[in-house]
């Protein structure tokens, strides 16, 4: 009895697995033709996706080259984009915008957020032109420096909303409801606020010649600039109640960057331009530096940077005579 119920289980299973071959086929090779096909099917979603994709940027560009004009356009096209990404891809009610339009009024709308606006949504129009053109990105370095020299001009307008500027542009509502906000812009600083990588992704990089020196002199003498006005336009002023001290007071912060970050970047200049090939000029300066600053805390780092820069020289010096001799 035992063994009839096993047989009998056994041609159960068996059935089952025939039942179930006429019903799943085994796995198919493909052949070329099906490899063809499937190439084909490829290029068709891929023509199709960047077909899509240009006419988004076509229409990203159109309305932020009109929104750029004026700091009233850039807040006409902020209020559009919250709906469209906040609201209306939220599946939300129209009177939930409309809420919320009123609370923006009364609470965040001044003509000094509109002029952030305006500053955030140019550097993103100069962000999609980078992405657009990776191997022209440094060409947009003087374009670049234009925006921040703009925004140090409206500091006391940007003061509080300064926020804005150092978000990343492709995370705004501008660029999420145009759908660009994955936007490939590789080594191109995303907010206008970002100096140091302004400078050493865009800026410096083609200056780092011997031709272009003094135009490396001159980006270095910006570069430090910008870097002070941010410190020093930005930062919290301790209060006081003397009329008219806190006014002349500087803030702690760009004190404090005067006498280090300031020095260091003036040696990283001089570094910068040595290796550039102004080996002269810039030993001279390093060797003042210094002499001036020879107590500074910073002072024994930068003796090590003085005297590598040279022991290396005198390397290279050595291996090329030594060169020169073996082939005679």
């Amino acid at each position: 009895m035992n063994f009839s119920f096993k047989l009998s289980r056994g041609w159960s299973v068996l059935v089952l697995v025939m039942s179930m071959g006429a019903t799943y086929a085994l796995p198919d090779s493909l052949s070329d033709a099906d490899r063809k096909e499937f190439l084909e099917k490829l290029e068709e979603i891929r023509s199709s996706a960047e077909k899509s994709s240009k006419s988004r940027f076509k229409q990203a560009l159109i309305a932020y080259r009109g929104a750029i004009k004026s700091d009233a356009a850039a807040h006409a096209l902020y209020l559009k984009c919250v709906e469209k990404v906040n609201f209306t891809d939220q599946k939300k009610a129209s009177h939930e915008f409309r809420d919320w339009k009123r609370r923006h009024k009364d609470r965040q709308d001044s003509a000094e957020f509109r002029r952030a606006l305006q500053h955030q949504l140019n550097w993103l129009l100069l962000t999609v032109e980078a992405a657009a053109n990776p191997k022209e990105m440094q060409s947009l370095g003087s374009e670049a420096l234009k925006k921040v020299d703009a925004i140090m001009a409206d500091h006391e307008k940007l003061k509080s909303h300064r926020g804005i500027l150092q978000q990343n542009v492709l995370s705004s509502v501008y660029a999420k409801a145009y759908n660009i906000d994955g936007l490939e812009a590789k080594d191109w600083p995303l907010a206008p606020l970002k100096i140091s990588q302004i400078y050493e992704k865009v800026v410096m990089p083609p200056l780092r010649k011997l031709a272009s020196i003094s135009k490396l002199r001159v980006a270095w003498t910006k570069r430090i600039e910008h870097e002070g006005l941010i410190l020093k336009n930005w930062s919290a002023v301790p209060n006081s109640t003397r009329i008219g001290l806190k006014r002349e007071m500087l803030p702690p912060a760009y004190e404090k960057w005067k006498e280090s970050g300031y020095l260091e970047l003036l040696w990283n200049k001089e570094m910068d331009c040595y290796k550039a090939g102004d080996e002269m000029q810039a030993s001279s300066n390093m060797l003042a530096h210094l002499a001036k600053y020879i107590k500074h805390k910073q002072s024994l780092k930068w003796t090590k940077d003085f005297q590598e820069l040279m022991t290396a020289g005198l390397e290279e010096e050595k291996k090329a005579k030594s060169s020169d001799n073996s082939g005679k």
